[in-house]
C-alpha cells in the first residue's frame, strides 16, 4: 500500500452526484478522520480514490518521494494493486479481489493482515474494507498498525517453545543417565569460585566411595580424591572444559578408602549455567586393569628404547603394536617420531585417539590391509605390503609396511614393523606407466601416417633437441639420429646450402613466435640421392618455458620434378609462338590467353573443357560470359595486375564443374603481344590429389593432437574424483558429529532437569520427559543404522534377504510408528492392492517407506497430513508419498540422492541429507526404480516402484 496526499473533488462534470457528498462533507467530520490513528480513503465502484484522511497522506509522505505518489485522489487504486511489485505484491493479489468482492456485493466486510517494514523497524498492517454508505457505490478502505499486537504474539510463542524444549531436554537427560553404564555426575563452579557436585549418579557414588549428598553442596570431598600428583593437571583440564564449553577426555588416579589408589577414565562436556555459573557434566569409569596392563607392556619396551638410535637412523618409521582380535582395537605402544612424521599427526593426537590412522588408510585399500595383516598374524609370516593414505590436509600419500608378529609368553601378539613413504616412487611409477601407454599410441598412429613423423623440443635460447623419428622418418632423410638427439641444427648439414638461409630464418622465426611452421627445401642424403621435402611441425608449449613440437615430414620430389617440367615448358611456350601453339594444344593441362580485355585469344581443349565448351565455342568471346559476376571481377583483377606489374601470378583454387570438386594451381603469366606485353597466359594443373592428401595430413594431426588432449582431460578428472571423495569424507565427518552433538545436549538437558526437579515434577510430566529421552536415543540409534547402511552399500556388502509376510499389518505397523514419533501430522493411507502379502527384503522395504514418511512430515512443517498410496499389478508394486510442504528447487533435484545433498531451502531443518541416498541404493538393490516431482512451496510426490518377484541386480 502508498497512500499519498488528500486532496479534494472539485471540478469532475461527470461525476456531479460525487463532487457535491465531498463538498457537503462537514468540516468536523473531516477533523475526526484526519484524528484517528488509522489510515483511511474511499474509492468507486471502479476504483477512484474520491477521499483520504491526513494519517493516510502522513505515511505516504514518509514511505515514498512525492514524485512516486501512486494512491492520491483521482488515482485507480486498483490499478495500483493490479501493477504491485516488490514486498507488497504478494498481498496485492488478495487485496484487490478483497474489494472487488465488497464491490460486488458479496460480502459487507473484508479484512487482510500484511507485514509492511521499514528499513529501521519491523511493522504489520490490517486493511478493512466495508460498503460506502452514500449515494455514490464506493467502499471504505481503512490500514489500521497492529504491530504491537504482532509482537506480542510471537513472543508468547517463542516463550511456549522454550518451555517445551527445556522439559523435554530434561526428560531425556535423566533416561540416558540411568541406561549408560559407568558414573555421570555434574561439576559446577559458582561465581565466586566455589566447586559442587549437584548430581552424582549411584555408579558415580560406587566409584569414588562417596555419597552424593556429601558433595551436593561442596565438592571438596570429592577433589581430595584426587591423587596428588594428577590434581593440577585435572584442575587444568576441567577448567578449560569449563570456559570453553568444550569437550573433555582425561585418565587419572583417586585414592579411595576400600579400594586404594585406582584409575579412571573421564569424559564430558563443559556447559553454562543459567545463573552464570560454569558446568562440566560427564562419565567416569574404572579402567584400572587396563593401565596394570599398559604398565605390564611398557616394561617389555626397554629393549626398544636401547635400538632408539638405530631407529633414528632408519629412513622409515618404527613402531610396535599390541594386536587385537579385530585389528581396529589394537594399539601402538611406541613409534619413532619419523612414524608420527610420515603420518603428519602428533604424539598426543595418537594418544587421544588410535582409531584415527584406520580413519586415514584410503577407502579402497581398508579391505585390502585388514587382509592382509590377519593372513600375516595368521600364520606368523613377514608383514609386507603397500597402501595409500589420506592425511588431515587432504594430501594423498603411498607408504609401504614391513614387520612381522610375534607372540609373547601371556598368549598376546606384538607386532614390530617399519613405515615407509613411497610416494614419490609410485609417483614416478604412474608417470612412466602413463608416458608408455601414451608412446605406444602415438607410436601406432604414427607408423600408420604417410610420411616421417618426428617430434623435438626447444628452449628460449633456441637450442634444441630431436625427442623422437619414425622409421619412415628415419629411412626419408638417413640421418644420423645421434648428433641431431644432442643438437638439432645438426640436421642442417644434410640441406642443399640454397636452401639452409631459408630455412634457418623460418625455423627461428617458428622457434621466437611459437606458431606453426611449413617449408619445402631440398636434402642431400648420404648415398648421394637430392630429393625435395615438404615438412610441417606445430608447437606445444611446456611449463617449464620449452616448446615440444610434433611434425611431418613428407617426400615431394616427384611433384617438384612435375612443376619443374612445367616451368620449363611454358618457358619455351613464351619463346616460340609456333612451338607454344602445338604443345598448348596437345598439353593435358589447361592453356588459355586473354587479352586486357577479356577476350580469349587462345584456349586449348583442357582450358575449354574447364567451361564444357570446344575451343572453337569460346574463341574471340569474353572470359567473362563463362564466369559468375564474382568470379570474373577476381580473374580481370588478376589479368589487370599481371599486365600492369609485368610478373606472374600463382594461386590455387577449387574449381566446380558437372564433374564435382577439383583443385587446381593457376599460372597468370605477362606475353609479349605485337611487339609490347598485353597478353596473359593462363595455365593450370590439377592438384585434386595432392590437396586432398595435404588435407589427410592437416586432419591427422589434429586427430594426434586431439588425443593427447583427451587423455590429459581423463587425467585431470581422476584426480578431480579423488579430491571430491576427500570432501565427501570431510562432509560425512560434519555432518554425523553436529546431527549427534544435538540428541546428546537435549539428553543432557532433559536429565538435569529431572535431577533438579524430581521431587516435584508430576508424573506426567515424568513421563513425558522420560518419553523425550527414549526418542532422542531411538534417533541415534536410527542416525547410527543410515550411516552404517551408506557404509555397507558403498562397500558392496548390503545384500537381500527376501522373505514373505502380510502387507497391510506391516504397512499398518509403519505409518503408526511415524506418526507416533513425530505427532504432528496425519498419514492418510490408502491400498488399491488385493494381495495379501508381499516377497521382498522386509529390512530394506521398512527404510525405504519410513524415510519418504519421515522426509515427508519433516519438510510440509506447516502441515497437518501426508499422502501415502500403496497399489500392485501383476508385475510391480508401487508406493507413493505425497507432502505439501517447501518443495525441491529445481538445481538440488538432480543431486536429490546423492548422500549429504540437502537443498538450498532446508538449511533451517535438522537432517543429514542420507534419507534419499538409502531409499535409492535400497530400490536399486530391489531391482526397482523410484521417480520423483516436486515444485517449490506446493509440495513434493516420490512413487517406488518394485517387482513382485525381487532379484539381486548386477
Amino acid at each position: 500500500m502508498l497512500p499519498q496526499k488528500r486532496k479534494w473533488i472539485k471540478s469532475i462534470s461527470p461525476k456531479k452526484a460525487t463532487r457535491k457528498s465531498s463538498q457537503d462533507l462537514p468540516d468536523f467530520a473531516d477533523s475526526i478522520l484526519d484524528s484517528l490513528d488509522s489510515q483511511i480513503a474511499v474509492i468507486d465502484s471502479k476504483g477512484e480514490i474520491l477521499y483520504v484522511n491526513k494519517p493516510w497522506n502522513d505515511f505516504a509522505e514518509e514511505n515514498s518521494p512525492p514524485s512516486k505518489l501512486q494512491t492520491q485522489i483521482h488515482a485507480n487504486y486498483l490499478d495500483v494493486l493490479r501493477r504491485a511489485k516488490g514486498e507488497w505484491s504478494d498481498e496485492a493479489i488478495p487485496a484487490l479481489d478483497g474489494i472487488l468482492h465488497v464491490l460486488a456485493g458479496n460480502t459487507d466486510l473484508f479484512s487482510l493482515e500484511y507485514p509492511c517494514h521499514s528499513p529501521t523497524e519491523n511493522r504489520w498492517f490490517r486493511m478493512v474494507v466495508t460498503p460506502l454508505k452514500a449515494p455514490v457505490k464506493g467502499v471504505v478502505i481503512r490500514h489500521q498498525n497492529i504491530t504491537a499486537r504482532k509482537l506480542l504474539e510471537a513472543e508468547r510463542q517463542e516463550n511456549l517453545k522454550l518451555i517445551e524444549r527445556l522439559n523435554q531436554e530434561e526428560k531425556l537427560r535423566n533416561k540416558f543417565v540411568s541406561m549408560v553404564p559407568g558414573g555421570f555426575c555434574t561439576y559446577k563452579r559458582s561465581l565466586d569460585g566455589k566447586y559442587s557436585i549437584p548430581f552424582a549418579s549411584r555408579g558415580w557414588e560406587s566409584l569414588f566411595d562417596i555419597s552424593a549428598s556429601d558433595v551436593a553442596a561442596d565438592a571438596t570431598l570429592a577433589l581430595q580424591r584426587i591423587h596428588p600428583e594428577d590434581i593440577d593437571k585435572v584442575h587444568s583440564a576441567f577448567g578449560q572444559a569449563m570456559e570453553s564449553s568444550s569437550n573433555l577426555r582425561i585418565e587419572y588416579r583417586i585414592n579411595t578408602p576400600d579400594k586404594g589408589t585406582i584409575w579412571v577414565e573421564k569424559f564430558g562436556t563443559g556447559l553454562q549455567g543459567e545463573d552464570g555459573s560454569k558446568l562440566f557434566s560427564g562419565f567416569a569409569s574404572d579402567i584400572t586393569e587396563r593401565k596394570k596392563a599398559e604398565h605390564a607392556l611398557a616394561e617389555k619396551l626397554d629393549l626398544e628404547k636401547q635400538i632408539s638410535n638405530i631407529v633414528y637412523l632408519s629412513p622409515g618409521g618404527f613402531f610396535s603394536m599390541l594386536i587385537s582380535q579385530d585389528l581396529r582395537s589394537s594399539k601402538i605402544i611406541y613409534a619413532s617420531q619419523k612414524f608420527f612424521d610420515l603420518l603428519g599427526i602428533s604424539k598426543e593426537e595418537l594418544e587421544k585417539d588410535q582409531n584415527q590412522i584406520y580413519r586415514m588408510v584410503h577407502p579402497e585399500d581398508v579391505h585390502r590391509l585388514s587382509v592382509s595383516g590377519r593372513e600375516a598374524i595368521e600364520m606368523g609370516t613377514e608383514w609386507n605390503m603397500e597402501f595409500r593414505i589420506i592425511d588431515k590436509t587432504g594430501k594423498e600419500k603411498s607408504l609401504a609396511i614391513a614387520g612381522r608378529p610375534t607372540a609373547n609368553p601371556e598368549g598376546s601378539i606384538l607386532l614390530y614393523a617399519q613405515l615407509m613413504d613411497i610416494t614419490e616412487r609410485k609417483k614416478t611409477e604412474r608417470v612412466l606407466t602413463q608416458k608408455l601407454e601414451l608412446e605406444n599410441q602415438i607410436s601406432r598412429m604414427v607408423n600408420l601416417a604417410p610420411g616421417g613423423f618426428y617430434s623435438l623440443i626447444s628452449f628460449p635460447n633456441k637450442s634444441a633437441r630431436l625427442l623422437y623419428a619414425s622409421e619412415k622418418f628415419k629411412s626419408l632423410t638417413q640421418l644420423n639420429l645421434g648428433e641431431a638427439e644432442k643438437d638439432f641444427w645438426a640436421t642442417f648439414k644434410t640441406i642443399n646450402p640454397i636452401d639452409i638461409p631459408k630455412i634457418s630464418y623460418s625455423v627461428e622465426k617458428a622457434f621466437d613466435s611459437i606458431t606453426g611452421w611449413h617449408e619445402e627445401f631440398r636434402i642431400l642424403r648420404p648415398d648421394g640421392k637430392e630429393i625435395w621435402v615438404e615438412g610441417w611441425a606445430q608447437p606445444n608449449q611446456q611449463h617449464n618455458g620449452s616448446i615440444h613440437w610434433f611434425g611431418i615430414l613428407v617426400d615431394i620430389t616427384e611433384r617438384k620434378l612435375e612443376e619443374e617440367a612445367r616451368k620449363i615448358a611454358e618457358e619455351r611456350l613464351v619463346e616460340s609462338e609456333e612451338r607454344y601453339r602445338a604443345l598448348a594444344e596437345n598439353s593435358e593441362y589447361p592453356v588459355g590467353v586473354v587479352d586486357a580485355a577479356g577476350t580469349i585469344l587462345f584456349a586449348n581443349p583442357s582450358f575449354a573443357a574447364l567451361f564444357d565448351r570446344t575451343p572453337e565455342n569460346i574463341l574471340l568471346k569474353k572470359y567473362a560470359d563463362f564466369l559468375t559476376p564474382e568470379e570474373s571481377n577476381e580473374r580481370m583483377e588478376i589479368v589487370a595486375r599481371v599486365l600492369r606489374e609485368k610478373k606472374p601470378f600463382l594461386d590455387e583454387i577449387e574449381y566446380f564443374n558437372k564433374n564435382g570438386s577439383l583443385w587446381y594451381r593457376r599460372s597468370f603469366r605477362p606475353i609479349a603481344g605485337w611487339g609490347k606485353i598485353s597478353q596473359v597466359l593462363i595455365t593450370g594443373s590439377d592438384i585434386t590429389e595432392m590437396k586432398n592428401e595435404s588435407l589427410r595430413k592437416e586432419k591427422y594431426l589434429i586427430e594426434l593432437e586431439s588425443k593427447v588432449q583427451e587423455r590429459t582431460k581423463e587425467l585431470r578428472e581422476a584426480l578431480n574424483k579423488e579430491q571430491e571423495l576427500v570432501e565427501m569424507k570431510n562432509k560425512f565427518i560434519s555432518t554425523t558429529s553436529h546431527e549427534f552433538r544435538t540428541p546428546l545436549s537435549t539428553i543432557s538437558l532433559t536429565a538435569g532437569f529431572i535431577r533438579r526437579y524430581h521431587e516435584r515434577i508430576d508424573k506426567p510430566v515424568l513421563i513425558e520427559k522420560l518419553h523425550l529421552i527414549e526418542k532422542q536415543v531411538r534417533h541415534m540409534s536410527l542416525l547410527l543404522e543410515d550411516v552404517l547402511t551408506i557404509g555397507r552399500s558403498e562397500a558392496g556388502t548390503l545384500k537381500i534377504n527376501v522373505t514373505q509376510f502380510p502387507l497391510v499389518p506391516f504397512i499398518q505397523s509403519i505409518v503408526e510408528e511415524v506418526e507416533e514419533i513425530r505427532k504432528t501430522h496425519r498419514i492418510i493411507t490408502q491400498f488399491h492392492c488385493r494381495r495379501d502379502s508381499i516377497s521382498t527384503d522386509e529390512k530394506l522395504i521398512r527404510n525405504i517407506i519410513i524415510n519418504l514418511l519421515t522426509n515427508a512430515v519433516k519438510f510440509s512443517p506447516n502441515q497437518d497430513k501426508v499422502e501415502f498410496i500403496i497399489s500392485c499389478d501383476a508385475s510391480s508394486y508401487y508406493f507413493t508419498v505425497h507432502d505439501f510442504g517447501v518443495g525441491i528447487p529445481e538445481a538440488d533435484q538432480e543431486n536429490i540422492f546423492v548422500p549429504f545433498h540437502r537443498g538450498v531451502n532446508v538449511s533451517d531443518i535438522q537432517g543429514t541429507g542420507l534419507g534419499l541416498s538409502i531409499v535409492k541404493k535400497a530400490v536399486d538393490l530391489l531391482g526397482g526404480f523410484i521417480s520423483m516431482r516436486s515444485k517449490v512451496g506446493e509440495g513434493t510426490s516420490f512413487e517406488v516402484t518394485l517387482p513382485i518377484h525381487p532379484s539381486t541386480p548386477n
